[in-house]
């Protein structure tokens, strides 16, 4: 039996897709900024339409100690339950001391041709508490912060 995806057009996809790239929303990509590239989780912190671009964070395995050995940047990783989270196959941390941005249309083509790559979703107590955490965080620009929504709402 054929998967949905191969019944519909390219544009349908798209379309399909494109609902996908909302906060919260986890996804795995060669992550190319890691040494050595690999695989590697991400999810969807904010979605910036003016500027066409979508800010994420890295799902880690663990906080890497040989990075982040001073107790302030460790308290911005925030641990993921693999028992909440299907698509995890172990405990992780997400790690709330950087920004990654993409452009939303590389995020787009990536999650067109590779249909498997779009894992889940973080609920929302989840996604407010990585928010939360990187407003702390000197690491992110204040920029940054403003550009992908991640501000104290008073």
């Amino acid at each position: 039996m054929p998967k949905l995806s191969d019944c519909l057009s390219d544009s349908k996809r798209t379309v399909i897709t494109e609902t996908f790239i909302r906060p919260g929303s986890v996804f795995k990509i060669m992550d190319t900024e890691t040494k050595p590239p690999k695989i590697k989780y991400h999810v969807i912190i904010g979605v910036n339409d003016t500027e066409v671009l979508v800010g994420t964070a890295r799902i880690n395995s663990k906080i890497n100690p040989n990075i982040y050995r001073d107790i302030e940047s460790k308290s911005r990783c925030m641990s993921l339950r693999s028992r909440k989270y299907g698509y995890l196959d172990h405990d992780s941390t997400i790690d709330c001391n950087h920004l990654i941005t993409h452009k939303k249309s590389d995020v787009l083509k990536h999650l067109n041709r590779n249909s498997g790559s779009l894992l889940g979703d973080l609920d929302f107590e989840d996604l407010n508490e990585v928010k939360l955490r990187m407003i702390e965080a000197p690491t992110i620009s204040e920029e940054d912060k403003e550009r992908f929504g991640i501000v104290c709402q008073n």
